[in-house]
């Protein structure tokens, strides 16, 4: 599918920023400007800007222009905020952060899951567990991994808690990222975990919050061991 004339500007100012072509607190060329160099109108930039302004990467102010932001502004939250910073940045530098957030968040969220899960809940989450099971069977690495990232979205649904819902996406890329770096050659390999998820969605099954937050803390630490592996001399948790 061919790309729209805004998501080509996008992605080139955003590559720019990323990549310091244009610093943070540099003013970016102007619509114009902008338009005539990537090769698309002006409407096509304006739209660009304005995307790029509610993610947090640009300021714009009217009858001034745009500036680039600095990181402590962006949307981290965002899908397409952390795309871009993994798509463009030559440093893994911000997964430490993204595994930090995970450590604090999920094993919580395991616990209230246990709490408040209700029988659909627990359905999506057999789902997404047969679904690893079935990558495992068949040697299959994609499906274990499409199974595990929606295990843990199914889990932060179970908790009804509308704040942590809204994580699903950051967590689906963080889990994406992290997999790209720590992939198991062997599948067989995986089968602790599947034993750890099993484990998990038994405990919130059960009604037992404690064990559920145990266990996923548990994962949570096994996926902090093995990218320290591959990002050695980077300020991991310890």
């Amino acid at each position: 599918m061919t790309k729209s004339k805004s998501t080509l500007a996008i992605n080139q100012i955003v590559c720019d920023i990323l990549k310091e072509r244009t610093p943070a607190g540099a003013y970016l060329k102007g619509e114009n400007e902008l338009a005539l160099s990537l090769g698309v109108s002006r409407t096509s930039v304006r739209s660009a800007l304005q995307t790029l302004a509610s993610k947090g990467l640009i300021t714009i102010t009217p009858k001034v222009g745009s500036i680039a932001n600095t990181p402590d502004q962006w949307n981290w939250l965002d899908h397409d905020v952390l795309r871009w910073v993994t798509e463009y940045k030559a440093s893994d530098t911000f997964i430490p952060h993204l595994l930090e957030v995970r450590l604090m968040v999920e094993p919580n969220a395991a616990a209230l899951a246990a709490l408040n899960a209700t029988g659909d809940n627990l359905a999506a989450l057999e789902r997404s567990y047969n679904m690893m099971a079935a990558g495992l069977e068949h040697n299959d690495r994609v499906q274990i991994n499409t199974g595990d990232i929606e295990f843990h979205k199914q889990l932060l649904l179970a908790t009804k808690n509308p704040f942590l819902i809204s994580l699903g996406d950051a967590l689906t890329t963080t889990m994406e990222v992290s997999f790209s770096r720590t992939l198991e050659k062997d599948v067989l390999l995986s089968k602790p975990a599947l034993d750890d998820h099993y484990y998990v969605m038994d405990a919130v099954r059960m009604r037992k919050p404690e064990d559920a937050r145990e266990k996923m803390r548990e994962i949570i630490m096994g996926a902090i061991a093995k990218t320290v592996k591959t990002m050695k001399g980077t300020d991991l948790i310890r």
